[in-house]
């Protein structure tokens, strides 16, 4: 008797084939399905935590900046913001370390609103981000203006940095689907 033979004659062998396809079927659906909505959640989560870290930097930024003018105000003495000012208190605040954590390949740049090369991409006082390709990588810029002033900072990093995360969440649902493949395998055998 060949298997085929076996498989017509026993009622409950059909019965089990169908119900192991079938929810060998679902779990592909569901896991693709997964992996599809996780991926646009990952990003936009990323995206998020580097927006609302350069926010929180860029305002410690301009709230000593404006301690430091108020400071020098009272003394009699003229306060001067520059590039090289901003960048001085990121460096010694420390203020991109957050930022590391989040895009180990970032880097900060402060920029003036009005002459940057950044500001055919992004207008006046708003932040952002825009996702470009820039001599045929994939990169991110992020700014935020600090304060009222006329400084941005903005954040260059490469793709990988936002998508980083979604790595270990598709082999973690690439893993799941080789062990419900290997399941349903067993079963079927």
């Amino acid at each position: 008797m060949t298997i085929i033979q076996e498989i017509r004659s026993s009622y409950s062998t059909q019965l089990y084939l169908w119900v192991s396809g079938f929810v060998l079927i679902i779990s592909g659906v569901v896991l693709i399905l997964l992996m599809r909505f996780s991926q646009g959640v990952i990003h936009d989560e990323s995206v998020d935590a580097t927006l609302q870290a350069l926010e929180n930097i860029a305002l410690r930024i301009d709230n000593t900046l404006r301690q430091t003018e108020i400071t020098e105000q009272q003394d009699q003495q003229q306060c001067r913001v520059g590039r090289s000012r901003i960048e001085r208190l990121i460096e010694e605040n420390g203020y991109l370390e957050p930022l590391k954590e989040l895009l180990p390949h970032a880097k900060l740049y402060v920029t003036r609103r009005d002459s940057s090369q950044l500001a055919i991409y992004f207008a006046g006082n708003e932040s952002g981000y825009r996702q470009m390709i820039y001599e045929g990588d994939e990169i991110y810029i992020f700014t935020q203006p600090v304060g009222q002033r006329q400084y941005n900072l903005a954040v260059v990093c490469p793709a990988n940095d936002i998508n980083a995360k979604y790595a270990d969440v598709h082999w973690f649902l690439l893993s799941s689907a080789e062990i419900i493949s290997k399941i349903a395998n067993t079963i079927t055998k």
